[in-house]
């Protein structure tokens, strides 16, 4: 994934957290969907 940063990369944690949180975020339209 790329990402949009106006600094230096962003750390290993932010990046882990992102993805949890990306991870979460596209789970959750599969608990309206049912399944």
């Amino acid at each position: 994934p790329e990402f949009i940063t106006t600094e230096k990369p962003p750390l290993l944690k932010d990046v882990e957290y992102f993805e949890k949180k990306l991870y979460e975020r596209c789970r959750i339209p599969d608990y309206y969907l049912g399944k």
